[in-house]
């Protein structure tokens, strides 16, 4: 009962739970001119896992050359591939003939240095980037060191030491996209804070190496389709895979009213 609830949490914020359903739905995104970002859900695996993992991301490419799309990047975990099988992802992404872009998504506040650290040695690579988390106090000094980042707020929880709370964390998210446009940095802005979206649209006004991010899903829809037709790049992130049910768990802890949503849809 619980898992089958979960799922009517989920379903509609994950492609499923194969690389054929993520990759037709990033194809279906493509032709209403989004472009697309596909994860993998899983983290914190173990070495089994991560070969596992491995191998699916193996599939998954395949299917994105098969499928031609012209901007379907890939996000990957640190602790779902472990750096080892990352380093071999890129490896084998380097002879594709299609540049996927690809994203080193962040973890928890103990893996952010050797996630920058992995960044810093592959973002040579194809078009490599990572994220920063505006809830986290020395992201502002991280970003100094990135020229490709996706900036969000960031959902886990980590210790008082090194978060922010409250509206200092949406004051650092902009501290951040300014950084960006003062170094000419390409920047992703991933939040759906209608306010917070609007006062980066200011600040990115004439910058133009930037795109904004929507979990799948998420009903966003008016707000990025408007941001597409003003001239805006917009891509929407696709989890999929058979780790739903975590990912479930913690999307619904991060935002309370997904659950409230669902459940009035379902018997309101």
């Amino acid at each position: 009962m619980i898992k089958w609830l979960a799922w009517k949490v989920i379903s509609n914020y994950v492609a499923g739970e194969t690389a054929e359903e993520a990759v037709q739905l990033a194809k279906n995104l493509e032709e209403r001119g989004f472009s697309s970002t596909i994860s993998l859900l899983g983290e914190g695996c173990t070495i089994n896992e991560s070969n596992l993992a491995f191998w699916e991301y193996i599939l998954l490419i395949g299917l994105l050359e098969k499928k031609e799309l012209n901007d379907c990047g890939i996000s990957m975990k640190y602790t779902h591939l472990v750096e080892y099988n990352i380093t071999r992802m890129f490896e084998l992404i380097g002879r594709t003939r299609v540049n996927f872009p690809i994203c080193l998504d962040m973890e928890n506040y103990k893996n952010k240095r050797y996630i920058i650290d992995l960044y810093n040695k592959l973002k040579k690579q194809k078009k490599t980037s990572t994220v920063l988390q505006s809830r986290i106090r020395d992201s502002i000094e991280d970003i100094k060191q990135i020229d490709n980042v996706r900036i969000c707020k960031g959902i886990y929880k980590e210790s008082k030491d090194v978060s922010l709370f409250g509206e200092d964390v949406n004051s650092n998210f902009k501290k951040l996209v300014e950084h960006c446009v003062e170094e000419n940095k390409y920047v992703s802005i991933a939040t759906h804070d209608l306010d917070l979206i609007k006062d980066c649209e200011k600040i990115l006004k004439e910058h133009k190496k930037c795109e904004f991010q929507f979990l799948y899903g998420v009903p966003i829809e008016e707000e990025a389709n408007r941001l597409k037709e003003s001239g805006q790049k917009v891509r929407y992130y696709i989890p999929y895979g058979k780790n739903w049910f975590q990912y479930c768990w913690r999307r619904a802890k991060e935002n309370p009213n997904i659950v409230k949503h669902v459940i009035k849809n379902m018997f309101g």
